[in-house]
C-alpha cells in the first residue's frame, strides 16, 4: 500500500512481510528518501505465522481519529484521545480484533501509533 506518509512528496510504502523460512511476520513502512533509497522501519513485533490470515491493512487519509482513550476505553498516561494528521497513514489490523494507525508525528520527526480499537 502506497502513500505519502510524511508529507514531503515522496511516496512511502507500508507492507506485512513474511519471513523467509515462514516463522513469522510483522508490518513494516517504508520511508522513501532522495533518490531510491528506502527506510525501512519495523511498526510492531514479530508475530507467530499464524496470524497472517487475520492481518490486514488500510490506508488512511487526512483527518481526526479517535483513539481507544478517545472512546472510552481507558487511557494510559500521556495517551491522547484524538490523533489529528495532514498527511497519510496506515492502519494494521487484526480482523475482529484491533487496530493501530502508523502516523508521521511532524512534531518529533518520526513515526508514532496510535491504537484506534482494542
Amino acid at each position: 500500500m502506497n502513500g505519502d506518509f510524511t508529507g514531503d512528496g515522496n511516496i512511502d510504502t507500508a507492507m506485512i512481510l513474511v519471513r523467509s523460512d515462514g516463522s513469522g511476520l510483522a508490518p513494516f513502512v517504508a520511508l522513501a528518501a532522495s533518490g531510491h533509497e528506502r527506510r525501512f522501519l519495523q511498526a510492531e513485533e514479530t508475530n507467530p505465522i499464524s496470524y497472517l490470515p487475520d492481518e490486514g491493512m488500510k490506508l488512511l487519509g487526512p483527518g481526526k481519529y479517535l483513539t481507544t482513550c478517545g472512546k472510552g476505553y481507558g487511557c494510559d498516561e500521556n495517551e491522547k484521545e484524538s490523533v489529528t494528521i495532514t498527511t497519510d497513514a496506515v492502519e494494521f489490523f487484526k480482523y475482529e480484533g484491533p487496530a493501530r494507525m502508523i502516523y508521521w508525528d511532524k512534531s518529533k520527526g518520526a513515526l508514532s501509533e496510535a491504537w484506534l480499537s482494542d
